[in-house]
């Protein structure tokens, strides 16, 4: 840096030797020419701005963590890392590089063992829904079976370990329940029959037999508006009524039959 002086200007005078016309030689003096320095002194005040450091332009940075799920952050280090790889303005950062390497390295380990633990319960999870399904079925044909065999007496009901169904009070007759419909769903020998629910009603009763001119019937009592058969003979044509339990005459009438073929 160039120290400012304080010397007054001060007039030079340039001299050159050059000959005449006719080949004498002679000491001339030109015009004198000034020449000024900026008169600037050490108390000036003058102070010169430090290229390396940015200019201040009042920006503020942002991180945003808590927007971020798991695996976005860990993408995000990664990308820091490797904007701050070489960069010229960041020569010491904190942590140190190789510390800052090390947490992400940690992180992306427990991330990939969280993943495949959150993967395996999902897997856990589908094979425990498909296995009480099946359960829940089998409870369903087990309470078929214990209403049919206990003729609706309570007391051989609860002998069971299964709870009696609270009666309600009857609200004069109620219609059959509209909208049987029974379907395959593609599993051998099951058959599916639903129907219009009816808030008023104390359940359903449901009832089947082989299409044949002398029909014996079997009956199940339902509390949903659906039920599934299982076991049903192959090739055999089958008819369903369906219905409402409670009301002043303690059933509605039977719905129109329906016929389905078990396949």
């Amino acid at each position: 840096m160039k120290i400012a002086s304080s010397h007054k200007p001060q007039a030079h005078v340039a001299t050159s030797r050059h000959g005449n016309g006719n080949g004498n030689g002679h000491r001339l003096t030109s015009t004198p020419t000034p020449h000024y320095d900026s008169g600037a002194r050490f108390d000036s005040g003058i102070h010169y701005a430090d290229p390396t450091v940015p200019v201040d332009d009042g920006a503020k940075a942002k991180l945003d963590l808590s927007s971020r799920n798991d695996d976005n952050l860990l993408q995000f280090a990664q990308d820091h890392i490797a904007d701050m790889t070489g960069n010229a303005s960041y020569p010491t950062p904190t942590p140190t590089a190789l510390a800052f390497q090390a947490i992400v390295d940690a992180y992306a380990s427990a991330l990939t063992t969280a993943n495949n633990a959150k993967n395996a319960a999902k897997q856990a999870t589908s094979v425990k829904n498909a296995a009480r399904a099946e359960l829940e079925s089998a409870f369903n044909l087990r309470r078929n079976y214990v209403q049919i065999a206990s003729n609706g007496n309570e007391a051989v009901i609860l002998s069971s370990g299964l709870a009696v169904q609270a009666t309600r009070t009857p609200k004069g007759q109620l219609p059959p329940p509209l909208g049987l419909s029974v379907d395959l769903n593609g599993t051998v020998g099951v058959m599916k029959a639903t129907w219009v629910a009816d808030p008023r009603s104390a359940g359903y009763l449901l009832r089947w037999s082989k299409d044949t001119p002398e029909r014996t019937w079997s009956q199940v009592r339902c509390s949903k508006a659906l039920f599934t058969f299982t076991g049903m003979e192959v090739g055999q044509n089958y008819v369903f009524q369906v219905a409402a339990a409670g009301g002043a005459n303690g059933q509605s009438y039977w719905s129109p039959e329906v016929f389905r073929t078990a396949a």
